[in-house]
């Protein structure tokens, strides 16, 4: 496992070809990712919102309009239960994916 720091010195290329050669990637970013970071998730067909934006939900009866619900989505083993379907919770920056 390689964990990667804003001033990690490993190019988004070499990521990419790691990921091209079979090997596993998680990417986890913020409101605040930096433009490397984002060009290695473009890469992956997916663009972030403006940084320091966060993903409002004003219709919702959340405490925070910063959490943003939905039980839209499919129930895939093992990452969800298929016996009970319950709301997924999401805080973060807004993510888009990319039409090449």
């Amino acid at each position: 496992m390689i964990h990667l720091e804003a001033e990690s010195k490993i190019k988004t290329k070499e990521i990419i070809s790691y990921f091209d050669e079979g090997g596993n990637v998680i990417v986890i970013g913020d409101v605040d990712t930096t433009i490397s970071y984002r060009k290695l998730f473009y890469a992956f067909g997916v663009e972030l919102d403006e940084a320091g934006t966060q993903l409002k939900d004003h219709f919702s009866n959340h405490q925070s309009s910063s959490l943003i619900s939905s039980s839209n989505y499919e129930s895939i083993a093992p990452f969800f239960s298929h016996t009970t379907k319950k709301p997924l919770l999401y805080k973060g920056v807004g993510l888009n994916l990319v039409n090449y």
